[in-house]
């Protein structure tokens, strides 16, 4: 299966300004530029990167598939495609220095089960520096605050599901992952 680019590029490139003030928006800004470098340097090596396609199974209620691509310095970008009755989703993982530093959450929710017509999209985009959510998009590209406990389980969830999909990945012998 094909992965199209230009889920993860209009994501990353889209990406709007926070209201800040002074040092704390320098050092957003800094982040976000740093992650869009490492987002460019992905695209421009993507045919170059060493990728492998698991199965996913017991992340959703349908299984799924992973396409786990790899450079020279380890995980690159890991797309996770969710199936389920109601509907599906996608992640897309992008890394630097093993570590994730950007997600893009795409929920697709259909008319009615299994119907394959998507009724609904939302789309949420997760900024990560040094394992912390430093912006957060939601539907319409909003702004979504960092503060409170979905900031708080965002910034726990997303890079515990892109370490465990690492893992599994990581292991040569495994044609499936499961949590």
């Amino acid at each position: 299966m094909r992965y199209p680019v230009s889920l993860l590029a209009s994501a990353v490139l889209a990406a709007s300004s926070a209201p800040a003030c002074g040092a704390q928006r320098r050092t957003e800004d800094a982040a976000i530029r740093e992650i869009r470098a490492r987002y460019g340097a992905v695209t421009r090596e993507r045919a170059r990167l060493r990728c492998r396609l698991l199965d996913l199974e017991g992340f959703s209620a349908e299984g799924g598939e992973l396409r786990a691509c790899y450079d020279s310095t380890g995980p690159a970008l890991f797309t996770a495609r969710y199936f389920g009755e109601a509907g599906r989703a996608i992640e897309e993982f992008v890394f630097q220095g093993g570590e994730v530093v950007f997600v893009l959450r795409r929920d697709e929710r259909y008319t009615e089960p299994l119907s394959g017509v998507v009724s609904h999209i939302r789309e949420d985009r997760f900024y990560f520096r040094g394992g912390r959510l430093v912006r957060w998009i939601g539907p319409g590209r909003r702004l979504l605050p960092l503060a409170g406990v979905e900031a708080r389980e965002q910034e726990r969830d997303r890079p515990e599901t892109a370490r465990t999909l690492a893992a599994c990945a990581a292991d040569s012998a495994r044609g499936t992952c499961a949590p």
